[in-house]
């Protein structure tokens, strides 16, 4: 029984019931009956010492609330850690906001932001340490953990929560225009501090420190010469050492292949990938190694030996952990598929017209021009088993968890860009066009380095940048149209302020390379009234905003990178929290009701972004290449979405898109060449205190690990019965995909699409109901695939689910309405 106490200045009290009662009461004031504090406080007195210090009882008081796991006991857990934090970080008092930033600027953690001493008074009254009290325990812990600058040596710790949200705040406003910048650090604080908006990692750990890079995804591809492979490695290498995840694609010849004309034999993929996956190892990334995914088209030679690299039980020669794989595939894919036929391999060696194809738009076309070298007499090929190979990736996706998907061709018909696409990124949320690299120069280049070189009708040579913006005669139209350069053709006439310059032929072009980058953040959409479409502007607004800010101000360890970035201004604003906002409904992932909710959340999300960046661009102008998209004639993804989407339920639109559309089309484009990405947001979710992106939630009360740091989280009000939270476990496949898809319909990027799978006992997964979710995901216009997660309920492991032999040889019924 406790009789004395241990103040936190060292003097010793007596024990006095009555102000521990009160600590009790005062940490449930606002739970009602979904707490017992009595009987949180009579488990610590009874647990203690006869001397015990104040931070010990407060620490068992915490202790006693996570061990009830729920989400009422994880926010009296939260108010008790708050004050525990203040006390133990900022001592008896929370110093103001200029005297903490320059005793951090003194020891080193962060750089000093023009703000004068006036300014940082008005910007003490914008901080509410307060709300602290109404936060769950593992938000301030996983931020304390992650988020906070501190000495990572010492362990000597400077913030607390709303001290980050205010840091990151003054930094995303410092350049802003004086007569505004204050006002954008209240509102960014605002957002922040009410968790309205999701900011991702490089944004909590950068913001107003020396180091700034803050974008999330890299996705490269590499070229058919040895110069752009090793182009690729090296961009593999410095942008895993630059904090980015990297997805590529490596666009080669296969095993067997002439190089020099024969004089070599081209060894494969292989020992490509073994040097890919060393360069992204060889450096660290928050103590552990970096990650790729690397892409494989469905239709390369080597796509089998490729599909197997994972597989514990493959040979060590045939062997590679270091890299996640994505199988890349179309519609003529899947329709050889559904059909059971075999179809011949190919590369950008042996069918170069086909592999460019192969990254487009148009099914009809390579369709056509498959069937041409189909009959071509003179074209060799070999054969093989479409619907063998994709059962065999998603036989791996349900062992191994990470062997993932991408339909190509959907990634190239809906997305507002002009050029190929040829991957997504680690996550598979990204869709960005990019290109190879053959010249190491332009790599470090800090200006443009692309260029064609036309003949004109007059018999002269003309060079222009390949990114120029052009204006040529359409044919039939009295109005010119915009292109690049890049996109000149023979019989084009270009629009001259003089006179008019007919294109006779296209005589030399250095296309300009790209490595793809997108910067991300995300909105709490079940933060947000359904109803307040001011709220949600101002928080995508912010979002782009806090965008914007990352990609002119990061340093960029690849000089032309950041000439690409600034041209592209590509964002990706996600959401998180939908499980909330679903579970608050009562509405379910797998019913029409709740795929006509997904369908108004997703709506309202990507028509606020173009708002916003419409805003925006009003701001600071277009995106340079604004004219290398389909904004200015106005897209919009109601244009493009997949049709079978609409036999989903029964949508209504809830904006006016024709006007928005009317409002781009005379902006000339908007602000960003891309808007909305949907990623995992994993990490910052835990900060965030909800669920992360769009999916359902696993379970109410998770353990959640990220390194050293381990909280227990709960999904927010899931003890309260009217909350219906849905288990991922309990969603089929193929109505996950189906509520993906709604989604989709409104999304120029992807989405990081994870599928749950519940085993039990003998249950086995049949190769049917395999390619019953890849016949779903190609129907419905999902772009992409991550993980497939399986829980085995029993101690029985799973045996080879979804074996080819147990296949039907009848097609299967989805894919005939492809």
């Amino acid at each position: 029984m406790i009789k004395h106490i241990i103040k936190r200045d060292g003097r010793l009290e007596p024990y006095i019931p009555s102000k521990l009662n009160g600590w009790g009461r005062w940490a449930a004031a606002t739970l009602g009956n979904q707490v017992d504090w009595s009987g949180i406080v009579i488990q610590a007195v009874s647990a203690m010492p006869e001397t015990v210090s104040t931070a010990e009882l407060q620490e068992k008081l915490i202790q006693n609330c996570l061990d009830q796991g729920t989400w009422s006991y994880y926010l009296m857990a939260g108010r008790l850690y708050a004050s525990h934090l203040h006390k133990i970080i900022h001592g008896p008092e929370i110093p103001t906001v200029r005297a903490l930033h320059e005793k951090m600027v003194a020891d080193g953690v962060m750089v000093r932001l023009n703000y004068s001493e006036a300014e940082y008074e008005q910007i003490q009254g914008f901080v509410n340490h307060a709300l602290d009290y109404d936060t769950p325990h593992f938000s301030l812990h996983y931020i304390r953990r992650k988020y906070s600058l501190q000495n990572r040596v010492t362990h000597k710790e400077y913030e607390t929560q709303q001290f980050v949200y205010l840091r990151m705040a003054m930094a995303l406003a410092e350049h802003e225009p004086a007569e505004r910048r204050l006002d954008l650090v209240r509102r960014f604080y605002t957002e922040f501090s009410a968790k309205r908006i999701s900011a991702p990692t490089p944004n909590y750990v950068n913001l107003g420190t020396k180091l700034r890079g803050f974008a999330s995804c890299c996705l490269y591809v590499s070229g058919d010469c040895e110069a752009s492979l090793a182009i690729g490695d090296h961009i593999a290498y410095r942008m895993t050492a630059a904090s980015a995840g990297i997805g590529s694609h490596l666009i080669t010849r296969s095993k067997g292949d002439p190089v020099r004309g024969g004089l070599i034999q081209h060894q494969g993929k292989l020992p490509y990938f073994a040097s890919m996956g060393k360069a992204v190892h060889a450096n660290m990334q928050a103590g552990r190694g970096g990650a790729c995914t690397t892409y494989y088209s469905g239709f390369d030679p080597e796509a089998e030996v490729i599909a197997y690299l994972r597989n514990p039980r493959s040979t060590e020669d045939r062997k590679n952990r270091d890299l996640h794989y994505a199988l890349v595939t179309n519609k003529l894919f899947a329709e050889k598929v559904a059909r059971n036929e075999p179809a011949f391999s190919f590369n950008v060696q042996t069918a170069p017209r086909l592999t460019q194809l192969f990254f487009g738009p148009d099914a009809a076309a390579f369709k056509a021009e498959y069937e041409r070298l189909e009959q071509d007499p003179g074209f060799r090929k070999e054969y093989f088993k479409p619907r063998d190979l994709i059962l065999t990736s998603l036989n791996e996706a349900l062992e191994t968890g990470v062997a993932y998907l991408a339909s190509i061709d959907e990634m190239n018909r809906h997305t507002p860009f002009k050029e190929p696409i040829h991957s997504s990124n680690l996550c598979l949320e990204i869709s960005e066009p990019n290109r190879p690299y053959t010249r190491m120069q332009d790599l470090y280049a800090d200006h443009e380095v692309g260029w064609i070189d036309v003949e004109l009708g007059t018999g002269e040579r003309r060079r222009f940048n390949f990114n120029d913006a052009l204006e040529i005669a359409a044919p039939g139209s009295m109005l010119p149209r915009t292109i690049f350069a890049g996109e000149l053709r023979a019989g084009d006439v270009i629009l001259a302020p003089d006179t008019n310059l007919p294109v006779q032929r296209i005589l030399d072009v250095h296309e300009e390379p790209e490595i793809a980058l997108c910067s991300l953040g995300a909105i709490a959409c079940d933060a947000i009234d359904e109803d307040d479409d001011d709220a949600y502007q101002e928080a995508m607004y912010l979002s782009l905003k806090m965008i914007d800010y990352c990609i002119l101000n990061s340093d960029y360890v690849l000089p032309h990178v950041a000439v690409t970035a600034k041209a592209r201004m590509n964002a990706g604003v996600g959401l998180m929290g939908v499980a909330t906002h679903m579970a608050r409904k009562g509405l379910r992932y797998d019913t029409q009701a709740g795929r006509e909710a997904l369908h108004r959340i997703a709506e309202r999300h990507m028509y606020h972004a173009i708002r916003a960046s419409l805003r925006i661009s009003q701001e600071r102008g277009l995106a340079r290449w604004m004219h290398k998209t389909r904004w200015p004639e106005g897209w919009l993804p109601i244009d493009t979405y997949n049709r079978n989407v609409d036999e989903l339920g029964n949508f209504r639109h809830r904006y006016d898109w024709e006007a928005l559309r009317a409002e781009i089309i005379e902006n000339g484009g908007i602000g960003h060449s891309c808007l909305v990405a949907y990623m995992p947001g994993e990490s910052s979710s835990k900060a965030l205190g909800k669920p992360n992106s769009i999916y359902p939630v696993r379970d109410t009360t998770l353990n959640k690990t990220d390194g050293s740091v381990t909280i227990r989280w709960a999904a927010p009000f899931s003890d309260d019965p009217a909350w219906q939270y849905q288990s991922a476990w309990d969603i089929a496949e193929v109505d996950m995909i189906k509520a993906y898809a709604v989604v989709q319909k409104f999304t120029d990027q992807g989405i990081s699409a994870d599928l749950w799978r519940r085993i039990k006992d003998d249950d086995k997964v049949s190769s049917r109901e395999l390619l019953t979710h890849y016949f779903a995901m190609v129907k419905y216009g999902m772009k992409t695939r991550y993980y497939y997660n399986s829980n085995v309920a029993s101690d029985k492991t799973l045996e080879n689910a979804g074996r080819i032999s147990d296949l039907l040889d009848e097609a299967a019924c989805e894919a005939c309405t492809m």
